[in-house]
C-alpha cells in the first residue's frame, strides 16, 4: 500500500491514511483510553493508563562523551562538524593543557581489525572533547600491535608562517600597538605563510580586551607569530595576558576568556588527595633595572613603607637589558617583569578523585569543572588559611573527559606559615629615573658628533 505526504492548507504534515482531525481539540483530564504525552511524564514519551502490564518508562538522560574522531588533512572548517574519516577507541588519551603554554594529546590506539589505525598519519587532524588537535608525531609498534600519537591544538599551526627580520641596514621592523586587538594584528599582518595554489591553511579569528598599554617591539630576528605572542616579550609577557583557544578562534584577555570566578573551594586533607606543594623564592627580584642600551633606563622596587621585611631579609637585585627606544614601552615591558618576579611562587598540583559522573555529588548544581583559567580558594592550614589561586595546568582523560590532575598557581605570593597571612602583598612601586631620547622629526634617534646618543633624563623621586 503507498502512502502519500503532503502538506495541508494549515499547513500542517499530513498523509492519505490519517484520520480525520478531532472536532474539537482534546482537554486535560483526558481520558485513560487516550495516548498522550506530558513533557514532565514518562520522560516525555507516549503513554495510555489503561494499558495494564506496560510500565511507564523511568528514563535517566546521560550525558554522551564527544567521540575521538580523525579527519583527512585537507579537511575544511566545516567538514569537522562530522565524524571525520572514522570514529575512534583509543585505549589512552590524555590532553593537556597549561596556561600560555602547551595544549596536547597524547594517544595510545590498537593496531584494529577495521584498519582505522592506518588513519593515523602525520598531520592529519584529531577530534578530542570538542577542540582539533593536528597530529605531529606517530610511533607505531608492530611487536605491541599499537600505535602512539602526540598531536598539538590547531592553534599551532600560527607557528607555520613566519615574521622577518629586517634586510641589510634598513630599520628593523616593529610590532606594535596601544591595545592586544593592535599588537595582535600587527603580529597576524606581519606573519608570511608561502603556499603554493593547491596549499591549505585555515583562517583564524582573534580578539584581546587588554587597553592602555604602549607595546612596542623591534623584529631584530626572525620568530613565528606564536613565539610574539606566547614567547620572550611577547603580548602576554608583556602585558600578563591570558591565552584562550577554542579551535579557530583564540584571544588573550586580561582574564582568560570563558573562565570563571570562584569556580572551586578545595580544602587540602579533605576532597584532595596526591598533592604536591611547592613554594619558590630562587628566581624572586625585589629591585630591578632595566636599560635600553641608548642612554635610558628606568629603575622600580618596593617602595620602604611596603618592603615585606618578614619575608626577606633585604633586597634582591637584578638588572636586564632591552632594545626598546620608546620610553614608555620601555616601562611596560620592566612593569611587568617586575610584577612577575617580585614575590614568591606558591603552586600546588593535585591528582584528584574526580566527582565528575559521582552519584554520591549528583545533588550538587555546580560541579566543579577544573578548567585552565578558573580561580578559587585553597585552604591549607600549613600556610596559616586560604590563598585565592589559577588554576594554570590540567590532565583530562580525553575518552570520559573527566579529570586526572590539574595544577593551581606558579602564582607568586608571600607564603610564610603561622603569623603572615598567604594573600599576595600589595606593593608601592617606587621608580626612580627615566631618560626620553631625543629623536628627530623622521622618529630617528639624535646622536652628537662622539656618537653619544641625546637624552633628557627625569628624577622621579624629586618631581
Amino acid at each position: 500500500m503507498w502512502v502519500i505526504w503532503e502538506i495541508d492548507g494549515q499547513p500542517t504534515l499530513t498523509n492519505t491514511e490519517f484520520i480525520d482531525y478531532p472536532r474539537r481539540t482534546l482537554t486535560k483530564p483526558v481520558g485513560g483510553g487516550i495516548w498522550h504525552i506530558e513533557g514532565t511524564y514518562n520522560a516525555g514519551y507516549p503513554f495510555c493508563d489503561l494499558m495494564i502490564g506496560i510500565p511507564h518508562l523511568r528514563v535517566n538522560i546521560v550525558d554522551q562523551n564527544p567521540y575521538i574522531s580523525v579527519f583527512d588533512i585537507e579537511s575544511e572548517r566545516s567538514d569537522f562538524n562530522s565524524n571525520g574519516l572514522a570514529i575512534l577507541c583509543p585505549t589512552e588519551c590524555i590532553v593537556h593543557e597549561v596556561l600560555n603554554g602547551e595544549y596536547s594529546v597524547r594517544m595510545k590506539h590498537p593496531m584494529d581489525e577495521d584498519g582505522k589505525w592506518k588513519l593515523l598519519l602525520e598531520r592529519n587532524y584529531l577530534k578530542v572533547l570538542g577542540q582539533i588537535f593536528t597530529i605531529v608525531q606517530v610511533s607505531r609498534d608492530y611487536q605491541a600491535h599499537t600505535v602512539d600519537v602526540t598531536a598539538e591544538h590547531v592553534f599551532y599551526q600560527l607557528s607555520d608562517g613566519w615574521i622577518f627580520e629586517g634586510v641589510l641596514d634598513d630599520q628593523p621592523p616593529f610590532i606594535a600597538g596601544s591595545t592586544g586587538e593592535e599588537v595582535l594584528r600587527s603580529i597576524m599582518m606581519m606573519s608570511t605563510y608561502y603556499a603554493g595554489s593547491d596549499a591549505h591553511s585555515f583562517l583564524f579569528q582573534y580578539g584581546s580586551d587588554i587597553t592602555g598599554i604602549s607595546y612596542l617591539r623591534e623584529v631584530t630576528e626572525g620568530m613565528t607569530p606564536v613565539a610574539a605572542i606566547l614567547g620572550s616579550n611577547g603580548l602576554t609577557e608583556v602585558t600578563g595576558g591570558k591565552l584562550f583557544r577554542d579551535n579557530f578562534y583564540f584571544s588573550v584577555n586580561t582574564e582568560m576568556e570563558d573562565s570563571e570566578e570562584n569556580a572551586f573551594d578545595l580544602r587540602v586533607g579533605n576532597n584532595l588527595y596526591g598533592i604536591q606543594q611547592t613554594v619558590d623564592v630562587q628566581s624572586m627580584v625585589s629591585y630591578l633595572r632595566i636599560t635600553n642600551g641608548w642612554g635610558a633606563y628606568w629603575a622600580c622596587s618596593w617602595a620602604p613603607s611596603s618592603f615585606p621585611i618578614r619575608q626577606i631579609p633585604h633586597n634582591i637585585v637584578r638588572s636586564l637589558r632591552q632594545p626598546i627606544w620608546d620610553i614608555d614601552a620601555l616601562i611596560q615591558y620592566a612593569s611587568s617583569y617586575f610584577w612577575r618576579y617580585c614575590q614568591p611562587i606558591i603552586a600546588y598540583k593535585f591528582n584528584i578523585s574526580d566527582s565528575i559522573n559521582n552519584p554520591v555529588y549528583e545533588d550538587i548544581s555546580k560541579m566543579y569543572r577544573y578548567k585552565v583559567g578558573d580561580k578559587g580558594t585553597v585552604t591549607d592550614e600549613r600556610l596559616g588559611g586560604s590563598v585565592y589561586l589559577e588554576i594554570t595546568e590540567t590532565e583530562k582523560d580525553g575518552i570520559t573527559g573527566r579529570t586526572l590532575s590539574f595544577s593551581v598557581g606558579n602564582r607568586r605570593s608571600f607564603t610564610r606559615p603561622t603569623n603572615l597571612p598567604a594573600e599576595v602583598h600589595v606593593a608601592e612601586i617606587q621608580p626612580e629615573v627615566k631618560s626620553f631620547v631625543w629623536r628627530d622629526k623622521n622618529g630617528l634617534i639624535i646622536s652628537d658628533v662622539n656618537g653619544a646618543v641625546l637624552h633628557t633624563e627625569v628624577d622621579l623621586k624629586n618631581g
